[in-house]
């Protein structure tokens, strides 16, 4: 027989793969330049956890918020804090690294279930590339999913098949089970998807005590654990719309956000809900149910597995049991739920002959490429944060303050508290009640910051006293007050509120610091030490205290007179590139010898503190349509 009429060789499935996962590397790679984003900061960088050895116990205590039990994705910050330090290019690879392996044993376990190669390479791809998991992939602290899912994979892969034959294999499915609750509770899944599909192929029993009895320690240890963790806590209150509306509307927005090509950040309010998405809600919840009906009649385990994973992982994010979620739905819940769905669609696919596969097969590429287009387009506004929170914002519902907020505090760092000061006085000046705070406490509470930052003291320090008079016990109005007060010069105010803080906050490390910096800036800053203190001197003090706009006015003396040196500009630039304006900031860096190693690293630093705020102000009228907005 000719070498012409040998039939052709079937596509090697590693090679398959292989490609799908460079397809995703290839999409998600350039996320490892972007910064840390929005909760990175408070649990990365300013969480001791990540920063500083910890004996194991404490990696077991609330996560964040005093809400969340995740020991595993709070150990693996640690871990990339070890290779990393501070720089987010580490922890962003993790992300991806994560996401990648989830994509390799998502396609494993579709083949596994019976689903065909090109069926399987396809919709793995669409899922991995899909907008909706971009959260979990380029936000750090979203990274829950992406620990969780990859131990849920891991658990049904290592699942034996009934007949129980090889007792090892239950107990490592059971502990990447227990791995997978240290991360993120939507790991339980894993639970449910290998009974009920055990149950359907073998009936009940099929569930063997020694198939059975693993899972189930391994779930007793982690609630025990939890429990241990979170006993005691007053829980986060977030008002909600009434039940059984808000769930539905839940799972009516989770079907429209899984069918856009421009995912969001934040979407929607637990305390709104729309007709539509009810009405949405209802016609998914009517044909899930069916389709669960009809595979279990059909003894059809490879599919109910598939729709388990989908429908068994949303619900705890349907506001079925209330969660401290600000937002009605959020795209990073559909990480898992997307897999489910994607696992049933190649199922499906795998069934079809003739035509229809054909056709579907053939919208796969072109689907893919619509996919990839729009993640790529997401991925840079993961890459820099002015542009994510000015699109987030603007995507944002306007009775949503939190955008709002995290916007005007990226404005903030990067030294435009003029921007900030006009989208957070219309939020301050608000009376809705959020959960249990004051009135938008923290919008006050940053307006306070920015307003001492631009040298508004006299309205600042009003607006902070007002906050401790309405909660005299709260220790964030206190630390704002003191904050404001020794950053206006007022030394015997700031004391005052740091010792009350340490009195209705004897846990706050930070308190005493604060108070013994106070009681030394008060000497060394008074008239009479004043006399003694030489420019440089008096200078250092302002920016140790806060007084950011004094600070750079002394700079700007200081850099205006005659013969200064170049030690004076280097110190003078580095504060000023990162707490001053930029025009005296550009000052001081042109003053520093562009020939020497620090001042190329200074004028690299300063490039890159003119593109941001060139980009700022190329959003001054979307800016100030959003504070006109507020002000409604």
């Amino acid at each position: 027989m000719s070498a012409a009429s040998d039939p052709p060789r079937p596509a090697s499935p590693g090679l398959v793969l292989a490609l799908v996962l460079a397809l995703v590397v290839i999409v998600y790679a350039r996320v490892v330049d972007a910064p840390f984003v929005s909760d990175d900061r408070s649990i990365i960088l300013d969480g001791s956890l990540a920063r500083a050895a910890h004996p194991l116990s404490d990696y077991f205590s609330p996560f964040w918020m005093r809400s969340y039990f995740r020991p595993l994705t709070t150990l693996s910050y640690r871990m990339d804090y070890l290779l990393a330090a501070d720089s987010a290019f580490g922890y962003h690879a993790t992300n991806v690294v994560l996401h990648t392996l989830n994509a390799a044993l998502l396609f494993v376990w579709v083949r596994r279930l019976g689903a065909g190669l090109l069926e399987t390479a396809g919709i793995t791809l669409l899922w991995a590339v899909h907008p909706c998991v971009t959260e979990t992939v380029c936000w750090i602290s979203a990274r829950t999913d992406a620990l969780a899912f990859a131990c849920v994979l891991g658990a049904m892969l290592v699942w034996p098949e009934p007949p129980l034959r090889r007792t090892w294999r239950a107990v490592m499915a059971a502990l990447l089970v227990f791995l997978g609750l240290l991360a993120k509770e939507v790991a339980l899944v894993a639970v449910a998807v290998m009974l009920a599909r055990d149950a359907v192929r073998g009936g009940w029993r099929a569930l063997h005590p020694r198939r059975v009895l693993p899972l189930a320690l391994a779930v007793a240890a982690y609630t025990a654990l939890r429990w241990r963790a979170l006993h005691g806590l007053a829980p986060t209150v977030v008002p909600r719309a009434p039940q059984p509306w808000l769930t539905l509307a839940s799972v009516g927005s989770y079907v429209k956000i899984s069918l856009r090509m421009r995912p969001a950040y934040l979407i929607g309010l637990p305390t709104e809900v729309d007709a539509g998405m009810i009405a949405l809600g209802v016609v998914a919840c009517v044909a899930t149910t069916a389709l669960v009906v009809v595979l279990v009649r059909r003894r059809d385990g490879a599919r109910l597995s598939a729709v388990v994973l989908a429908v068994v992982a949303l619900l705890p994010v349907l506001h079925i049991v209330p969660f401290p979620s600000h937002t009605l739905v959020a795209d990073r819940y559909l990480y898992v739920p997307l897999a489910g769905v994607a696992a049933w669609v190649a199922l499906a696919a795998t069934g079809m002959t003739g035509r229809p596969r054909r056709v579907l097969l053939g919208l796969v590429p072109l689907a893919a490429v619509f996919l990839v287009l729009a993640t790529w387009r997401r991925v840079d506004d993961w890459r820099d944060e002015v542009r994510f929170w000015l699109v987030s914002t603007r995507d944002a519902s306007a009775r949503d303050p939190m955008p709002v907020m995290n916007l005007a505090a990226v404005l903030a760092r990067e030294q435009r508290c003029d921007r900030a000061v006009d989208l957070l006085r219309p939020l301050a000046s608000r009376s809705t009640i959020t959960g249990d705070r004051a009135p938008y406490q923290d919008a006050r509470l940053n307006l306070v910051a920015c307003l001492s930052q631009t040298g508004q003291h006299g309205e600042a320090l009003a607006i902070a006293r007002d906050l401790v008079q309405r909660s005299p016990d709260d220790p964030d109005t206190l630390r704002g007050l003191g904050v404001a007060a020794m950053s206006a010069q007022r030394f015997d105010e700031a004391r005052a509120a740091f010792r009350r803080l340490m009195a209705v906050d004897p846990t706050n490390h930070d308190a005493p610091a604060w108070l013994e910096l106070a009681a030394a800036a008060s000497a060394r800053l008074s008239p009479v030490a004043a006399q003694d203190a030489t420019d440089i001197e008096r200078v250092i003090w302002l920016q140790r205290t806060g007084a950011d706009h004094e600070a750079g006015v002394a700079w700007r003396a200081i850099l205006a007179s005659p013969g200064v040196s170049p030690a004076t500009a280097r110190l003078a630039a580095g504060y000023l590139l990162e707490r001053g304006p930029l025009d005296l900031a550009r000052v001081a860096v042109q003053a520093v010898d562009e020939r020497s190693r620090e001042g190329a690293t200074l004028r690299v630093a300063l490039e890159a503190r003119v593109r941001v705020d060139r980009q700022i102000d190329l959003a001054r009228p979307l800016l100030a349509t959003l504070a006109e907005r507020e002000l409604e």
